[in-house]
């Protein structure tokens, strides 16, 4: 970096790249895949094969509805008890399926790692009811603050944007498209377990009915809005910019 340059600044990168150090127990462990969860949500150009299908195979199931659905609520439990039990202790990621790593173990949702992440959507009273204390981030004069949020409600945001309507949306499309399995079905199959995971997590009375009022009995949910913002910055420095809309609360609109 040039000596006169601030904390804010981007450094130069004409020749760069990102090198990723992974766990070794997972990296050396032959029993154990790791894939982001994005190749689950992409179907391969004139081909309809995915990694469900290597799944089915290793549990000997027949590729058949039940089997798949199954595997999908393995998937869901496993991802989302992650991130409400992050979100009961006040933090959530930015969970797109670029940044969480599904790990499978022996044919079993083993876990999920969190990766390329330089900072954590807080809501600081909850850290600090669980005994830790704001990171006090440093946010660059001018830029819009999406750290810090004022309520719960603001922070779920990020669970019901990039977690579920980029990244679990994304799986649920292309498991519908390759196994010709009605999106509704793997919807409800989501929701009810969001919902098991909801009444058996430790959250107060009052978190767990907000959690049940935003999540299910809402007609519409927030959106992220991206292509507009950064047409409108244009580039330069700084976090993706974004906006917000409302669209229908997609588990009313599949039950």
């Amino acid at each position: 970096m040039p000596p006169e340059a601030t904390l804010f600044d981007d450094a130069p990168r004409h020749l760069s790249a990102m090198i990723r150090t992974y766990p070794n127990s997972l990296l050396k462990n032959p029993d154990i895949r790791i894939m982001p969860m994005a190749a689950l949500g992409t179907p391969l150009h004139d081909s309809k094969d995915h990694f469900f299908d290597e799944w089915l195979s290793y549990r000997n199931l027949s590729q058949t509805k039940e089997s798949v659905l199954m595997l999908f609520k393995e998937l869901a439990s496993c991802f989302f008890d992650v991130n409400l039990r992050m979100f009961r202790i006040g933090m959530l990621g930015e969970a797109h399926g670029q940044n969480a790593v599904f790990v499978w173990n022996k044919g079993q949702a083993h876990g999920l790692l969190l990766r390329d992440h330089d900072s954590l959507r807080i809501y600081v009273p909850w850290l600090e009811a669980h005994g830790m204390t704001a990171p006090n981030y440093c946010i660059k004069p001018g830029h819009a603050n999406t750290l810090y949020h004022d309520r719960p409600e603001d922070l779920l945001f990020w669970l019901q944007t990039l977690a579920i309507q980029v990244n679990m949306r994304s799986i649920i499309d292309t498991l519908s498209l390759t196994y010709n399995i009605k999106n509704n079905e793997l919807w409800q199959v989501m929701g009810s377990e969001i919902q098991q995971l909801i009444k058996h997590i430790e959250f107060s009375d009052d978190t767990r009915k907000m959690l049940i009022h935003e999540l299910f009995e809402c007609e519409s949910w927030p959106q992220k809005h991206l292509l507009s913002p950064m047409i409108d910055r244009a580039g330069g420095p700084g976090s993706m910019p974004f906006g917000k809309g409302t669209v229908v609360n997609p588990f009313r609109q599949s039950s």
